[in-house]
């Protein structure tokens, strides 16, 4: 330790104590203290370490900074990931996290015949293309019903002949369905049959590299517009306790602006797996329009919501709005998005390995030990 330099003692000193949570937080689920303190009372060590580094000059390196976002995602603790991340943009060690919320464009007053300043009309807006509509409870409705009474009549067929068992009801319903099935090509360009096939594909196909696509949309989103929840998949249940965990971001779901950060990030899967496949499976449109549904709800009875009182037709065009912002997200960072897709993919990328690749520009770096980001 004597050879060595202050940068590196304090980064060697850094690591050991990510190391020492990873392993407590993996194996037990908390921090070395155990239960009796909170998990931002046991990250404290870890905080007070990162700030005597930033006012000695002392820059994180990219392996330090790797261990670190393992240890915090382990943490499960939005407000220990966020203050993390806070730490090291302050330390200089992290210049991409939140880097794109300066690029989103604010969501226009909807309820104006046009944007402040000359921009876009409301026209406009709605002319943007919509959120694809997910219909994966009747999808999977049909595709059960199909199998179970398709399956059924297969297997009637072919084990009734050694069980001495009449099977000509079963021919009657294989007959039926077929014929249902060629009515409903010739009549309705087969709506039915593409119902019945998508649920199938819903419950029988694996598509690993579309997941990972997925889920480094999710990640890479969540990353750049600086929200502590780039290690969950999009929802709205974790949306909502991003507001409630982490005292800077209370306010976000009651403005245009706050709830546009968010639901950009809960759409850029959703553009990804549109722009690459015609079933939207390992991505969720529908969480995007809850949490809007949930936010219209706790605007319900208080004072100081959005401007005027917003109705559906104006939640539809904050929502198309998000989902442009999300796609202009997505494709200024496509490069880096297939990258960390691949890194994903891989099956052994840590939640620290995809920060560095992403600090780095697609670069290397590492991390260990950490949650896995699959």
């Amino acid at each position: 330790m004597e050879a060595l330099s202050d940068d590196e003692k304090y980064n060697i000193l850094l690591q050991s104590r990510a190391a020492t949570l990873v392993q407590a937080l993996g194996n037990k689920g908390k921090g070395p203290a155990g239960a009796a303190m909170t998990m931002p009372q046991t990250f404290q060590p870890i905080y007070k370490l990162i700030e005597e580094m930033t006012e000695k000059n002392v820059r994180i390196s990219p392996k330090s900074f790797a261990a670190l976002v393992d240890a915090a995602s382990l943490s499960r603790d939005l407000s220990v990931i966020q203050e993390c991340m806070l730490l090291a943009r302050r330390n200089g060690a992290s210049r991409v996290f939140a880097r794109g919320v300066g690029t989103l464009s604010p969501p226009p007053p909807l309820r104006a015949s046009t944007v402040a300043g000359g921009g876009a009309a409301a026209s406009e807006i709605d002319a943007l293309p919509p959120v694809p509509h997910d219909e994966r409870t009747s999808e999977l409705g049909a595709g059960v019903a199909a199998l179970t009474v398709l399956g059924g009549a297969l297997m009637v067929e072919a084990l009734g002949p050694l069980v001495h068992v009449d099977t000509w009801p079963a021919t009657v319903v294989l007959v039926g369905a077929a014929v249902a099935a060629g009515l409903d090509l010739t009549q309705r360009q087969g709506e039915e049959v593409k119902l019945v096939l998508a649920g199938l594909s819903r419950m029988f196909m694996r598509d690993p590299e579309r997941e990972a696509r997925v889920q480094a949309a999710t990640f890479l989103s969540a990353y750049l517009l600086g929200l502590p929840c780039f290690c969950f998949s999009p929802n709205v249940l974790e949306a909502v306790k991003m507001t409630t965990d982490v005292e800077e971001f209370a306010e976000m779901l009651s403005s245009p602006v706050g709830m546009n950060r968010v639901l950009v990030y809960m759409l850029a899967p959703v553009v990804v797996e549109e722009a690459n496949h015609l079933q939207l499976i390992a991505s969720d449109p529908r969480q995007a329009r809850a949490l809007v549904q949930v936010c219209r709800e706790r605007r319900r009875g208080r004072e100081g919501g959005w401007e005027g009182e917003a109705d559906e037709k104006e939640e539809e065009r904050l929502l198309r709005w998000a989902y442009e912002e999300a796609r202009r997200l997505v494709g200024m960072n496509s490069g880096l998005l297939e990258k960390l897709r691949q890194r994903m993919e891989s099956g052994g990328a840590t939640v620290g390995d995809c920060v560095a690749l992403l600090e780095s520009g697609g670069g290397g770096g590492g991390g260990g030990g950490g949650r896995r980001s699959d």
